[in-house]
């Protein structure tokens, strides 16, 4: 039957609303699979969420019939559906022909922005060096993007025969601090965020999630860890906490941005937030 792809949610008609592509027209694809478990997000230190299994044991789970159907999730993984078992019923199986066509008809049958999201999408990095040639050769989509946590790094291989290396591939790593409840030894991977370095040395940047809770001193070591003496200088983003639009989250922006300025950081907003709200897709 040959290789299948889980995908959560394939959507396009929208923007990357972060990072170095903000207001780029983009589609998305969130892969399911997860090689770590981020439940310490929005709880106090050194607590972890539950919140993702309260709501897979809910009724409204077990009546739920589509993605759109689920709760959001306010702490722990805001990504549940990509990284939970028991949410596999609400997953779509693709090879990678299947998914490079729902890619183009996502994108209107013009070549957009390819968003690879997750969980971690570098898991099925080979089947996606995949789909990322047949939309390269057969669509000419040119600009590819993994938004990735930064513990795998990516095998040039995959795609050495299949395309050549005149197309666009991004790296957006959001390494996961302690306030993930992630142990430093699993979430941090030097090695990893040099392979993707040296594959896209110009298009690889780091972005932090952060807050008025977020260990400023933790981000700037983490930065420090993984500079490269003078061949890789990585650039670095900030992006406030938080799904929702209000008094709070105008007040982390304000407080993100001050940040920003004292550490020489850039400043990512969440544009789609912005503009769509927080929402799974329709």
């Amino acid at each position: 039957m040959g290789i299948k792809i889980p995908v959560v949610e394939l959507f396009g008609n929208t923007i990357q609303g972060e990072g170095a592509l903000v207001g780029t027209p983009a589609v998305f694809v969130r892969v399911f699979g997860c090689n770590l478990n981020c439940r310490g997000f929005g709880m106090p230190k050194g607590e972890l969420s539950n919140e993702a299994d309260e709501i897979i044991a809910s009724p409204e789970f077990a009546a739920a019939k589509e993605l759109k159907d689920l709760p959001l999730a306010k702490t722990g993984c805001d990504s549940y559906p990509a990284i939970h078992p028991a949410c596999m019923r609400f997953c779509k199986m693709y090879t990678p022909d299947e998914l490079a066509d729902e890619i183009l008809k996502a994108s209107n049958f013009k070549p957009r922005l390819v968003v690879f999201t997750g969980g971690e999408p570098l898991l099925r990095q080979k089947d996606l060096a995949e789909v990322i040639s047949v939309l390269y050769n057969t669509y000419h989509f040119h600009d590819f993007m993994f938004e990735t946590n930064g513990t795998l790094g990516w095998n040039q291989h995959w795609l050495t025969e299949n395309a050549p290396h005149d197309f666009n591939l991004w790296f957006s790593i959001s390494p996961k601090l302690s306030t993930s409840g992630n142990p430093r030894t699993l979430a941090i991977n030097r090695d990893a965020v040099h392979s993707l370095l040296e594959t896209s040395p110009d298009k690889t940047y780091l972005k932090f999630v952060a807050d008025e809770n977020t260990p400023v001193d933790e981000i700037v070591n983490t930065v420090a860890h993984f500079q490269f003496g003078t061949v890789y200088t990585i650039p670095v983003y900030l992006m406030p906490e938080g799904g929702v639009l209000d008094e709070r989250s105008r007040k982390n922006a304000q407080y993100v941005a001050d940040l920003c300025w004292k550490l020489g950081y850039r400043f990512s907003p969440r544009e789609h937030l912005t503009v769509y709200g927080n929402a799974w897709a329709k």
